[in-house]
């Protein structure tokens, strides 16, 4: 049996729709410990849901074990995980938020860049919204490969 390591959105903008992001998959459920290459010892993170494009904080105990088949969920198609450094446009800020977005294996930055463009996520030192543009995210790069 196949189960998917995922975090669940916590914007339950639909209860039908649950949208989550993949952290990995694996033929056991004690799997995930060792396949996880990342963010290893860097939580809580932030994630920037694919299909709401509301960001969400995360422990790592936050982390569900689903079997693929259950509740709708097959396996995912390869994915990338890309890390994004947002800095606050606020004077005096200018505080750089870390957040993780997943898109397909072929995307590359431009492509990540323009799908958040224009979402907002509100700063963690000033609570101003800061817009994803290509000038407030910084350091863009693939943080892994999940799924492949």
């Amino acid at each position: 049996m196949l189960y998917l390591f995922a975090l669940e959105c916590e914007k339950k903008l639909n209860p039908r729709a649950r949208s989550f992001f993949v952290l990995g998959c694996g033929e056991s459920q004690q799997t995930f410990d060792s396949q996880l290459m990342w963010p290893t010892g860097k939580w809580p993170i932030n994630v920037l849901c694919n299909q709401c494009f509301q960001l969400s904080e995360h422990l790592e105990q936050d982390i569900q074990t689903l079997p693929a088949g259950n509740k709708g969920l097959v396996k995912p198609p390869p994915m990338r995980i890309w890390s994004i450094e947002v800095q606050c446009g606020q004077e005096n800020c200018g505080t750089l938020t870390k957040i993780y977005f997943q898109a397909g294996i072929g995307t590359v930055k431009d492509g990540i860049l323009l799908k958040i463009q224009g979402h907002h996520i509100p700063c963690r030192t000033c609570g101003q919204p800061i817009e994803l543009t290509f000038q407030s995210c910084k350091n863009v790069g693939v943080a892994a490969e999940i799924c492949t």
